[in-house]
């Protein structure tokens, strides 16, 4: 519907802490916390400081799940 929609803040809130706290894991789920699982998605963007058309062209650079690289896009440098 025309002039509904979410803010990003609430969008990335509905991926995130929501879904841990409907499915009663907000102690272990849904912020990066000490102690909780260490799920992450690095993107290639910090989509807070980019315009909403450039949402599509941001990538997964990393994923992180229970601690292990899954992914990563280009090799690690210390």
């Amino acid at each position: 519907m025309p002039g509904q929609r979410l803010t990003l803040a609430q969008a990335i809130e509905g991926y995130t802490t929501g879904p841990a706290y409907c499915t009663y894991e907000e102690d272990i789920k849904g912020t990066i916390t000490p102690g909780k699982l260490a799920d992450i998605t690095v993107l290639s963007e910090n989509i807070f400081d980019i315009e909403p058309d450039a949402l599509m062209h941001v990538t997964a650079d990393m994923t992180i799940v229970d601690g292990k690289i899954l992914h990563a896009a280009a090799p690690m440098q210390d």
